[in-house]
């Protein structure tokens, strides 16, 4: 019957060990996730804001003006209709004064 005992001991402390094994390699599991996560974040993320320090956006308005420009000129080449039918979204709406809104820009032009 001591022999049952202690068997009965040593195999209880053998599943402890096997127990904190499980929860230790969970640990080491979880740690080398982490140490993963962060690596790639690191390497990953790296040139994230490059792009943007080597290329800084225009100064407001810039655009815009660069835009206008180029309507301009085309409206000085090929007339003002056709520069309005190449430059506006298709979308455009034109509220003539007392009239009712002309909608599209294919109808605008038309209409011009």
């Amino acid at each position: 019957m001591a022999a049952v005992e202690v068997a009965g001991e040593c195999s209880g402390k053998r599943n402890e060990a096997v127990s904190d094994l499980g929860l230790a390699a969970r640990g080491n599991e979880l740690v080398l996730r982490t140490y993963f996560l962060l690596a790639s974040l690191v390497i990953g993320g790296g040139g994230c804001g490059t792009y943007a320090k080597l290329h800084p956006p225009p100064p407001p308005g810039t655009v815009l003006i660069e835009r206008d420009r180029e309507f301009a000129q085309f409206a000085l080449q090929h007339g003002m209709a056709n520069a309005f039918r190449e430059f506006a979204a298709p979308d455009a709406v034109q509220l003539p004064m007392g009239e009712l809104p002309i909608r599209g820009r294919e109808a605008i032009f038309q209409a011009l």
